[in-house]
C-alpha cells in the first residue's frame, strides 16, 4: 500500500507579522518568582496583616489582582516620581519595621542598599504591597509582603 500525499493548496489571506517592539524602559514589572511568601500573614505586636477569614482574604486578593496590578501597569515608571500618593519609598522608623516584617516572613536580612517601596492603586482601600525596587534597564518590583490594613503609614 502506498502512502498518499496531501497537498495544502490554500494560501493564508494575511501574513503573520512581528509586532513592533515597544520601549520597555518605561514599563513596570512585578516579579513573583523570587519571594514566594509575600502573601503570608503575620500577627506580631509591631505589625498585623492577618485577615478575618478566607472570604475576606479572597476579596482582598481579588482587589490586588483586579485593581492594584492594572493601575500599576498603567502608571508605569511614574510610580517612582512621587506623583501618586499611595506609592513611595519607605524610610525612617517604617523602614526598620518593614525590615523586621520581611525577616519574619521570608527570613531575609535587607541590606542598606535595598530600596523598599510601598505601592498601591489609585483607589487603594488601605491595601498596600511592600517590596524591593530594582532599576536597571527596566523597573522590576519584588513583592515582599502585603499590608492589608495600611499599618505601615508614614
Amino acid at each position: 500500500m502506498s502512502k498518499k500525499r496531501i497537498r495544502n493548496i490554500t494560501k493564508p489571506k494575511q501574513n503573520i507579522s512581528q509586532p513592533k517592539h515597544k520601549d520597555f524602559s518605561d514599563r513596570f514589572y512585578i516579579d513573583f518568582t523570587q519571594y514566594p511568601h509575600w502573601i503570608d500573614s503575620i500577627n506580631e505586636k509591631y505589625f498585623v496583616n492577618s485577615l478575618k477569614d478566607q472570604n475576606e482574604a479572597a476579596k482582598k486578593f481579588y482587589f490586588i489582582i483586579s485593581k492594584i496590578f492594572p493601575d500599576l501597569e498603567e502608571m508605569g515608571k511614574d510610580i517612582f516620581t512621587s506623583k501618586y500618593q499611595h506609592c513611595h519609598k519607605i524610610e525612617g522608623d517604617k523602614l526598620i519595621t518593614a525590615k523586621k516584617i520581611i525577616k519574619k516572613i521570608d527570613n531575609l536580612d535587607i541590606g542598606e542598599d535595598v530600596n523598599l517601596w510601598q505601592i498601591s492603586a489609585k483607589n487603594a482601600r488601605n491595601v498596600r504591597i511592600v517590596g524591593s525596587m530594582v532599576t536597571s534597564d527596566m523597573f522590576i518590583f519584588y513583592p515582599l509582603f502585603i499590608d492589608y490594613h495600611h499599618f505601615l503609614r508614614l
